[in-house]
């Protein structure tokens, strides 16, 4: 009986950490890309969205591209603009410095968007690697 008592633990126990390290694992982590992996990246797939989680004081100060997708991300309807996009779409998330494009990123893996990057520096790596901001389109 003590035998079968702990087959059933060991049985358990190990179901358990399955299940734990399957869960773990299918947490959003945030898919980092360098502005120069932006570029490349941009630049093969025209399709792509680039998207801006600033707020509308800095995307008035520029941005990376005309044609950005612009949700503040400080904004609480933040989530739900985001679950209006397509999700078979691919998305390069930026900001100021990397920090709020990171957990957009997440956000947007939680509900289940699979091609999501975050882009490394957010603008202001890109404005010290020399590259040129403008004016979002209306």
């Amino acid at each position: 009986m003590n035998q079968a008592i702990n087959n059933r633990i060991l049985t358990l126990s190990i179901a358990i950490v399955s299940f734990v390290s399957v869960g773990c694992s299918q947490q959003p982590t945030t898919t980092d890309i360098s502005v120069k992996e932006f570029q490349q990246q941009i630049s093969r797939n025209k399709e792509a969205i680039i998207f801006d989680v600033r707020t509308q004081g800095e995307v008035d100060a520029g941005v990376i591209d005309a044609g950005v997708l612009n949700y503040d991300f400080r904004q609480a309807s933040f989530s739900d603009n985001v679950a209006t996009l397509d999700k078979d779409k691919t998305y390069y998330v930026y900001c100021q410095a990397g920090v709020r494009s990171s957990q957009a990123v997440n956000i947007m893996k939680g509900m289940g968007f699979k091609n999501v990057f975050n882009v490394e520096g957010g603008i202001g790596q890109w404005r010290k690697e020399g590259l040129p901001v403008v004016e979002k389109a209306e």
